[in-house]
């Protein structure tokens, strides 16, 4: 449940357009990696130890406080945290296209990309260009 909420969260917190920021974005996806192997390898071990031989309310106990620790060092950084507003429904873009799509899917594919009509909306983008789907 955690991985597609706070992972994404996480890579919001960098902007795209600054050299120094993307690297440490890339540096962030490593570490948060790094994080969930490590927390994977305790999981399968350190807690399996725990459960054996001190028994399973300890074990949960400490789970409860990793958790806990956790929990806190996300609300203590909430100040920091760089928040992007919503621009509206992302269905709305996805179904435009669809649209299009289905209207235009009869109409010959020009030769050069130049030709197709490509805005530039600032703050986003631009997708290249492939022969391939």
């Amino acid at each position: 449940v955690h991985k597609p909420s706070l992972e994404s969260f996480g890579a919001d917190q960098f902007d795209e357009t600054d050299h120094g920021e993307r690297r440490k974005k890339t540096s962030f996806f490593n570490w948060w990696f790094f994080g969930a192997c490590s927390g994977t390898l305790l999981g399968v071990s350190a807690f399996v130890y725990v459960t054996e031989h001190l028994g399973w309310g300890v074990g949960f106990a400490v789970l409860a406080v990793v958790l806990a620790i956790v929990f806190l060092s996300l609300l203590i950084g909430t100040p920091y945290y760089r928040y992007k507003v919503p621009r509206g429904s992302p269905l709305t873009p996805m179904l435009q296209v669809f649209v299009a799509a289905m209207a235009k899917k009869k109409l010959p594919l020009p030769s050069d990309p130049s030709q197709l009509y490509d805005p530039v909306v600032p703050g986003r983008r631009r997708v290249s260009h492939t022969s391939r789907m």
